[in-house]
């Protein structure tokens, strides 16, 4: 503990000492191989990523890939409730989308996809044929959690004279006040994370739509959904059922109806039908062009009974009726493009992934 004290009090007056409030790279990492503890490392860029949340917010608050991240970090860091690899997905699914951000909202962003890099590829304690180099003699996709918040948190790079000195500092001081305290108690969270929970409400507009299925064309087609569902469940099973479930995720970047059935509390899947794939995705279109406005439904729920009546859930805002590995940013991009809507008609989770580029129907 004593020489965790003296490194960061001689790192506290190199930070003074700079000219720009920069800590450099070499100093950082003789900082991180004397903790030598890949945990308490990974709290501290998450600590980092909770400090420069609100430079995030500002401009995406709630936004579910963002809460996604930090509430998953939070859950490997604190409670080993879910693995590496969940991260090396997340890093994979969402590059695009924070790359496309810019500013210090983008740096921000930044921070999150590198915290996803180094928790996903365990490279904690690993920077690939380090020399004693500063940050900036790498590409910026290999930068840290730690350099990218304090860019976001100052206002920009050291090394091309952006940003606030003065902020540059604080950053820094706090980061190694952070790096002590985490050294002593590394089980003690030291930033509250965000209030991360979206509610179900906020994912939505809950607005009234216009858009129906009760139309002849519709309902033939429902029909001939339910009735090779019915069939297939028969065929395979040639038992009785209490109720038939059908869900369909239509997007512009796939297609897929999952079936299945229960009976006396056990659930059973039902061989699906590519037809079934096709006519929901007609029904999608056919709603849509009722009122483009509205937007187009992603996602549906059909209920069966015994009796062969019906109930019917169409979703046009909730992203988080979709899996995980549909709930990328790119698609959404696309399926914008593909079904643009009204302003109005839109969630704000999704216009925080459109940004200004979104062209909104009138």
């Amino acid at each position: 503990m004593e020489k965790i004290k003296s490194l960061i009090k001689s790192l506290h007056k190199i930070v003074k000492n700079s000219k720009s409030g920069h800590l450099p790279l070499k100093e950082r990492v003789s900082l991180l191989n004397a903790i030598n503890d890949t945990s308490v490392i990974g709290k501290l860029y998450f600590e980092c990523l909770k400090k420069v949340y609100p430079v995030w917010a500002k401009d995406f608050p709630n936004n579910p890939i963002m809460t996604g991240i930090i509430n998953k970090a939070d859950a490997f860091l604190y409670r080993q409730s879910c693995d590496r690899k969940e991260f090396e997905a997340l890093y994979n699914d969402n590059t695009n989308y924070f790359e496309s951000i810019t500013g210090d909202t983008g740096l921000a962003g930044m921070t999150a996809l590198s915290l996803c890099a180094t928790l996903g590829y365990g490279t904690e304690l690993e920077i690939e044929d380090y020399q004693g180099e500063d940050d900036n003699a790498f590409d910026w996709q290999d930068w840290t959690p730690d350099f990218y918040a304090s860019m976001a948190y100052s206002g920009g790079n050291p090394f091309v004279g952006e940003g606030n000195i003065v902020r540059r500092k604080e950053f820094w001081d706090w980061y190694l006040d952070m790096v002590l305290e985490l050294y002593r108690l590394p089980d003690n969270p030291l930033l509250l994370s965000p209030p991360l929970q979206i509610e179900s409400e906020k994912l939505t507009k809950n607005i009234d739509r216009t858009q129906t299925y009760k139309t002849d064309a519709i309902l033939n087609k429902l029909n001939e959904v339910i009735n090779k569902t019915i069939d297939s469940c028969c065929r395979d099973y040639q038992d009785s059922w209490s109720k038939i479930h059908i869900k369909a995720y239509c997007m512009k970047t796939g297609l897929r109806v999952n079936s299945y059935f229960t009976k006396n509390g056990e659930v059973c899947k039902i061989r699906g039908k590519v037809e079934s794939f096709d006519l929901m995705n007609e029904i999608k279109y056919m709603m849509y062009e009722q009122n483009k406005c509205e937007g187009a439904w992603f996602t549906s729920k059909i209920e069966i009974n015994e009796d062969k009546t019906y109930s019917i859930e169409f979703n046009y805002d909730n992203i988080e009726e979709l899996p995980n590995n549909w709930q990328q940013p790119d698609r959404f991009v696309s399926e914008f493009e593909k079904f643009p809507r009204s302003k109005e008609f839109t969630p704000q989770w999704w216009q925080d992934i459109l940004e200004k580029k979104a062209k909104y129907l009138k």
